[in-house]
């Protein structure tokens, strides 16, 4: 999670409005007021420890992750606590997993309180480093980590339990460690919907792609191709990264305002330094029908999701008014746990009708094309 900040700024060849990034000057109060919340995490990363000493729940709750036909077998901590509570084999503990029931929705209920909305103020309890869920055979050679709301370039690392002898370690962002680890951490996904990516290449995919020739009349389409991730601002203690992107044109003086998570079905993005192939005109999922009404500037804007409070941000782009040039403003809700990687406002005459045109956020490359609808 790395809250925004001012020198995260734009990198557009187009003109954006100059408060484009005025709510990002709010980070340090913004990961200040998770204080209490990632208390309390803590708190409940060590009693999951300790309960973890027990192999029938050990078997339980690798049985649930297992199994889970989630995302990154992802299961959701309130879910498997309530289940626990009333599983025949774990009826000597029973009374723990509800206290520690109670104890997780009084903590959804302060994030509630802060502003996160009910579909992300819960815990994810999952293995985000593939190669440990292959390793763990439910054995007590475990941690269990909380994963804190805040800035990633300010918590460098986070606290974790060993199941076998009960010590609390510090286990740091960038280096995996070699045990098996379990994080407890606040949800990232609009939907924990397990799919199939789409194809990807490790090679750049040729300029000279087959695509349409200059169409006689100017209803068209344009978008985004092939996208590749250079730096997702995901650490290994969140797993795989929730893209999405802030997409804006105008009609006239009218905006235009889409959100397109990149996280689902054939649009599945999640390794960096891959070519993703995320569909053809103008069924891709990035594809946007313009026609003369339409300004010729598309704005894009590339978000990793790491949850948090709701928050707006505007931005903006130049459209036509009859003879005029006119500023539009756009506005999009977002996470205050969000990650930036970068804007491009793309300009549809700067793109060939024929071929792909390249363009790059420093974090994120994508190859744009037109198409005649």
């Amino acid at each position: 999670m790395h809250y925004f900040t001012l020198g995260n700024a734009v990198r557009s060849a187009g003109i954006i409005f100059s408060v484009l990034m005025l709510l990002f000057t709010a980070s340090a109060v913004a990961q200040s007021k998770y204080n209490g919340v990632n208390e309390q995490v803590t708190v409940v990363a060590r009693e999951v420890a300790d309960l973890l000493r027990e192999p029938a729940t050990r078997n339980f709750v690798y049985s649930a992750i297992k199994s889970s036909r989630n995302r990154e077998n992802i299961v959701v901590l309130h879910d498997v606590l309530r289940r626990a509570s009333t599983e025949p084999s774990l009826k000597q503990q029973s009374k723990r997993f509800d206290g520690l029931l109670a104890t997780v929705e009084k903590v959804r209920k302060e994030l509630r309180s802060l502003g996160v909305s009910d579909d992300f103020a819960s815990f994810d309890l999952y293995m985000p480093v593939k190669d440990h869920l292959s390793k763990w055979s439910g054995d007590d050679h475990l941690l269990v980590a909380a994963v804190p709301f805040g800035d990633e370039s300010k918590l460098p690392s986070v606290t974790a339990f060993s199941v076998r002898d009960q010590k609390s370690i510090k286990l740091s962002q960038k280096d995996i460690p070699s045990i098996p680890t379990l994080v407890i951490v606040g949800e990232e996904h609009p939907s924990h919907e397990r799919t199939h990516p789409p194809v990807t290449q490790r090679t750049e995919p040729s300029d000279d792609e087959p695509n349409g020739s200059e169409p006689t009349k100017r209803n068209s389409y344009i978008g985004i191709r092939w996208l590749k991730l250079i730096n997702d601002h995901e650490p290994w203690t969140r797993g795989d990264p929730e893209i999405y992107v802030l997409v804006g044109q105008a009609i006239g003086g009218a905006a235009v305002e889409s959100k397109i998570w990149l996280n689902s079905g054939s649009s599945d993005v999640n390794d960096e330094n891959h070519w993703y192939l995320l569909g053809d005109s103008p069924s891709g999922i990035l594809y946007f029908y313009f026609d003369e009404t339409y300004s010729d500037q598309t704005y894009f804007r590339f978000m990793e999701s790491d949850g948090g409070a709701s928050l707006k941000i505007n931005a903006g782009i130049q459209s036509k008014v009859g003879e005029q040039t006119v500023n539009v403003g756009l506005s999009y809700e977002v996470k205050d746990g969000d990650d930036e990687l970068g804007v491009r406002i793309v300009n549809r005459n700067e793109v060939p009708w024929v071929g792909l045109k390249k363009f790059t956020t420093g974090d994120v490359e994508f190859k744009v094309d037109k198409d005649p609808s």
